[in-house]
């Protein structure tokens, strides 16, 4: 399960940016992994979805997914503001 919250702040043009912290809950492990996002919009398209990306940071305890804490990843996505649907891909080298 994923937890996260944003408080984006606003540019001039009414353009709300991506800053983003969250909790990934693993099914296996008492160990969460927490991440942080924080990057840049392009104004709504001509489908009405708004696109983002950044880069992403991790930190965890969990033995398994330790390599996260010494990499950066990146993020992108799209937000449809006439649905309110949200899709996002992450992307990370191990």
């Amino acid at each position: 399960m994923i937890e996260w919250t944003n408080f984006p702040p606003r540019r001039p043009d009414g353009v709300y940016l991506p800053d983003i912290t969250g909790v990934i809950e693993l099914e296996r492990s008492d160990h969460p992994i927490m991440y942080r996002m924080r990057g840049i919009s392009l104004l709504p398209d001509d489908q009405d979805r708004r696109l983002f990306a950044g880069p992403v940071r991790w930190y965890t305890d969990e033995p398994d997914f330790l390599w996260l804490n010494d990499r950066w990843g990146y993020e992108e996505g799209e937000l449809n503001r006439e649905t309110l649907g949200f899709r996002t891909s992450t992307y990370a080298r191990r």
